[in-house]
């Protein structure tokens, strides 16, 4: 049978976690070892059981599928570059 769907805010977490699981991997790929906090080994398998989790949610394709994927890479991105608050 076809694959049961998360719903809008169980895709959204999915991008969300993906794309910070994303930036994570970019940047263990970029700055070199640390003894201290090796690189995680299970993050490239996280990431492509992610976006093969969110390829085949029957929602995706949907236009409140891709309005979830914004949803949850707007929320990462925020989170990972917070932009002050305006004043007053």
């Amino acid at each position: 049978g076809a694959p049961a769907s998360a719903g809008f805010f169980g895709l959204a977490i999915e991008e969300y976690e993906l794309t910070i699981d994303m930036v994570l991997d970019l940047i263990e790929k970029i700055y070199p070892p640390d003894p201290f906090f090796p690189p995680e080994p299970t993050l490239e398998a996280a990431i492509a059981a992610l976006h093969d989790a969110i390829a085949n949610d029957p929602l995706t394709p949907t236009f409140m599928g891709q309005i979830a994927i914004l949803f949850g890479q707007s929320i990462a991105l925020n989170e990972l570059n917070p932009q002050p608050l305006p004043p007053g």
